[in-house]
């Protein structure tokens, strides 16, 4: 199988067991082509309104921007059958997950909502994605009826998620939250927004300490706006090496981001943008240093278990 088709295929086999996680994350292959991309990041308390928040933690993470060619082909069979699309499905997940006090299925349930929630925000936007990266990729017919199959499948899915089940959200969240979830916690301080307060939600920073130090992109992003908010929730060194790990995931964008904006207003906040990722000046480098280093090995270690290796620096 050619390098091309092996990834498409990859790419159409998410397709047919999640959420289209490549298409519908926020991320995008083409590092060039990134103002839409610079207004997404999470902007720092300055820039940005009191509770911003990033965008849902999904399946999206585990899946590199620029997917990787396959050690190992595909077979095209493989690829291309699907079962028959189950649009209750998540529906009954959540329904499920809110009577029953089995261990796993609020988090799982909490991730069908979040998973609507960022699939029908800009659904035509991300739809058109899709068909840029097929025709970009090149890819066959097939392939890409198989990928465009699961965007509609999942929106359709979606559509069969109700308000009332929607409404558990946060109820799940602490539900996951209190098992141990990774990343539940970030999900949490998303989902109440301006209403979250540290104080009702103990758990919450422990939780979000350890997941972020875990190489949990969306607890990191998290407990930076916490810690933007109050600096005392972690010590100087601490906050030097969670802004460089966000440095170290969106830099290149934002990078990108400056050098292509045109309108002088905009490339100054975009630039403050940048230097609030610079650690806080009582930081010690060394340790800022010592500590971000090993959070990265662990984002090294869960990349190296994604299929082909994964992209450098980005976390399963």
């Amino acid at each position: 199988m050619k390098p091309v088709v092996g990834r498409l295929a990859w790419l159409a086999a998410i397709a047919g067991v999640g959420a289209l996680a490549f298409v519908l994350s926020g991320r995008r292959g083409d590092e060039a082509a990134v103002p839409q991309q610079a207004a997404a990041l999470p902007a720092p308390a300055p820039l940005a309104a009191a509770g911003a928040q990033a965008e849902p933690a999904s399946a999206a993470q585990a899946v590199p921007a620029s997917a990787p060619v396959l050690t190992a082909a595909v077979p095209a069979s493989a690829v291309l059958r699907r079962p028959p699309a189950d649009v209750s499905r998540r529906q009954r997940d959540i329904q499920l997950a809110v009577s029953s006090d089995q261990r796993g299925k609020a988090g799982e349930a909490a991730k069908h909502i979040q998973t609507c929630m960022a699939a029908e925000r800009n659904a035509e936007q991300r739809r058109q994605r899709l068909e840029s990266i097929l025709q970009k990729e090149k890819a066959p017919e097939a392939v890409a009826n198989v990928l465009r199959a699961g965007h509609d499948e999942l929106l359709a899915s979606c559509q069969a998620v109700d308000a009332a089940a929607r409404a558990q959200l946060v109820p799940l969240l602490r539900r996951s939250l209190a098992e141990g979830d990774k990343g539940a916690a970030a999900g949490l301080v998303r989902a109440l927004g301006k209403d979250f307060n540290l104080a009702d939600e103990p758990g919450v920073l422990p939780a979000l300490r350890r997941d972020a130090w875990d190489c949990d992109r969306s607890s990191q992003g998290a407990l930076d706006v916490l810690a933007r908010r109050d600096s005392k929730l972690l010590t100087p060194n601490e906050i030097g090496a969670l802004r460089d790990q966000l440095r170290l995931e969106r830099g290149q964008s934002l990078e990108a981001a400056i050098r292509a904006e045109a309108d002088p207003k905009r490339k100054a906040i975009l630039e403050q943008l940048k230097a609030s990722y610079q650690p806080p000046p009582e930081a010690d480098p060394a340790e800022v240093a010592r500590i971000s280093a090993e959070i990265q090995s662990r984002c090294e270690a869960a990349r190296a278990t994604l299929p082909g290796g994964g992209r450098p620096g980005v976390p399963g």
